[in-house]
This record gives C-alpha cells, structure tokens and sequence, in this order.
C-alpha cells in the first residue's frame, strides 16, 4: 500500500511539471486550428492519460490536428508504451551497456569498436577518474587535469543523459577553454557545470568529433550530424539493419537530437541502398505538424544530390556492433562520419521509431513482428 502511495506521489510531481507545456500547446493549437482552446486542452489530456502520450510526443507529432486526432493514436505508440514492448527482446539487466555512457564507452573499447577519445568521467558523490583510471578526488584536481591535459575540442555529456539535454562543447588551446560561442571560461566553471547540475550527476568527457568535409559542405554545418541506424541482430551471424536516418543540426544548435521536433533540427530518412536522402522533414513549432522539404536550407542544396560519405562503412560498422552487443538485439545506433572515419557515438535500447510516418508504420510492422517470432 505505501508503495503505491509513493509511486502514485511520484507521478503527480512529473505531472505537475508538465502542465504549463500542457497549457502551452493547447493554445497553440487552438490559434494554429481555430478550434476551442478547451476542446485540445480535454483532448490532450485524453491523449496522456488513456494512451500514454507526453505533450511533447503528442504535440510534435501532430496527435491535436483535428483531421489526425482519430486516426493518428491508433497508428503510434507513445513512448512509455514501446519501452515496455523493447524490453520483450531487449533484456533489461544489460541496459547498463548502452544507457550507460561510460560502460557503452568501456565495452566498445574492449570490442574494438571505434569510439571517440574517453578523457574521463566524474561522479559527484566519488569526483571519478581520467582517461586512464587514475583517480581525480577533488575539485583542485579536476582543475588541473582539464586544463592542462585535456587538449582540443572536447564535449561533456551526462553519463545516463537523453535527446541532447546538458551537453556542452569546449575547446582548449594551451590552458586557454572557451564554449561554443567563444567565451573564455575556466576549468572551474566547467567543474561546477558537472557539480551542480540539477538533473544529471555523473558525466563523461570525450574527444569533440565533426562531420567529414564533404557531408559538412552538402548540409552548410560542420557541426556533428549524426548518422541514426536501428538494427536486429538474430545471432551472432545474422543481424540487420532496418532502417536510417540523418539528424541535420540546424543553426547555431551544437547537438544533433530531435526531441520529437522540439530542437528545430531536421531528419531525413536515408536509403539503405545508396545512402542517399529520401526527404527531409523539420517541425513546425506552432501546430506541430511535420513540414517536408525539398532543399537544404543552410546549403540549397536539392535533398536528392545528398548521399552521405563512408555509408557503407557506417553500415558495417552498425552490423558488427549489433553482434557484438548481444543479447540486445533491437538497437539503435548514433554514429559519426568524420574525416578520421565513422565512430559509434552511441547505442539506445530504448530508441525512438522514425520520424517519417511511412517508416515509423514499416518498422513498428516489422518490430511487432519480432516480437511475435521472439514469443512463440
């Protein structure tokens, strides 16, 4: 009984944070709709509460546009849901090799699979270790260590973090750190970044990585677009991949996510044959309605003269890490094609389906499917 009692508290606090974005896109769908503020305000509450939907799943995937409001919630599943149905095959008990940061870093390591440079990790409670193991204990120690041995571009995520929250870029050139908009700051506010923030308590630092020229040229950034693939790995020799994505960092944004539109980035599907892209879709920030589009805004250029360098290298890279990495067998993997080669920036258990409703029904298709074959 008390523990019903506190997991039913817990939930009213999530649920209280949540209501000003609640509010918020309530409103701005009755503006973008002309439709009753009160009429998405219920169908919104509908939409988390029967279905499990967060505002954001619902609001950027455009669940309140009235022409999608009966249809769409029976073709997409919210997140909370597909959790639970990733763990029918993913076994839990190994989440620590992919939602763990510093463990995913580790075990590619020791399975030869490219991963950026490790240059430490830091643990509030502990303060954490260099690269190497050795022991940091104590602020003055951090101080030292990133000021005078962590050279070059380097990037600082939380070590259980998702869709691109606290992440911050830094350069070092000879003692001398700025941020990604090129203010010095020095290794103590970088250390009372990583102490107080208020989500995250551990972090790991790693070598900053960009994208390859040509890709940078052809997108307008040199910012890291990632490269997103999911694979299925039956056994040992047989996996697959089923489908690929290329998150398109827009602007002045340094980190690639999409947050289910709410960053601005764009995506687009990618042929697994060609490794061309096969649209291009942005957000809009006001209905929450997907906007498809023809060009690359930064660049111009036609979506159809984009084919991402080192694609076959990304995909075999992707297989073979899909078979190293079991017993999870449904993962989705964040990798980086850089002029140095690809490298694995990440790999999710709990990932996201795609972004393009067309592949988002393919993959769902295929997922329950696997499922059913995985039970029997």
């Amino acid at each position: 009984m008390l523990s019903k009692i506190i997991t039913l508290l817990i939930h009213l606090r999530r649920d209280v944070k949540e209501i000003p974005e609640i509010l918020s896109f309530a409103r701005k769908t009755s503006s973008s709709y002309k439709n009753s503020f009160m009429l998405n305000l219920c169908r919104s509450l509908w939409l988390k509460y029967k279905h499990n939907f967060s505002p954001k799943e619902y609001f950027y995937h455009g669940y309140l546009a009235p022409e999608n409001f009966k249809d769409k919630k029976k073709e997409f599943i919210s997140r909370k849901k597909l959790s639970e149905m990733q763990l029918k095959i993913n076994p839990a008990g190994y989440k620590l090799l992919t939602e763990d940061k510093s463990y995913f870093h580790k075990f590619c390591k020791s399975a030869n699979l490219p991963v950026s440079d490790f240059y430490g990790v830091y643990l509030r409670q502990f303060y954490g270790t260099d690269g190497s193991g050795n022991i940091l204990n104590g602020e003055k120690k951090w101080q030292e260590y990133l000021s005078e041995k962590v050279n070059g571009g380097f990037v600082i995520k939380p070590i259980n973090g998702a869709y691109g929250k606290s992440i911050s870029a830094f350069t070092n050139t000879n003692g001398v750190i700025k941020d990604i908009n090129g203010n010095t700051i020095s290794a103590g506010n970088i250390f009372d970044l990583m102490n107080c923030d208020k989500k995250y308590k551990s972090f790991v630092i790693e070598k900053r990585l960009f994208a390859c020229a040509k890709l940078s040229e052809m997108l307008g950034s040199d910012n890291l677009h990632t490269l997103r693939l999911i694979t299925f790995a039956n056994s040992a020799e047989n996996a697959e991949i089923l489908s690929a994505e290329l998150k398109i960092v827009k602007g002045k944004n340094f980190a690639a996510n999409i947050d289910f539109g709410s960053t601005g980035n764009l995506i687009s599907q990618v042929d697994l044959n060609t490794g061309g892209l096969v649209n291009l879709i942005k957000c809009n920030q006001e209905s929450g309605q997907n906007i498809f589009l023809d060009k690359i805004p930064s660049a111009g250029l036609n979506i159809t003269e984009v084919f991402i360098p080192q694609f076959n290298e990304a995909k075999k890279l992707a297989l073979n890490a899909a078979k190293i990495f079991l017993p999870i067998r449904y993962i989705g993997w964040d990798i980086a094609v850089t002029d140095e080669g690809v490298f694995l920036l990440e790999g999710n258990m709990y990932f996201d389906f795609p972004t393009s409703e067309e592949e988002y029904k393919k993959i769902r298709k295929k997922f329950a499917q696997i499922i059913n074959d995985y039970n029997k």
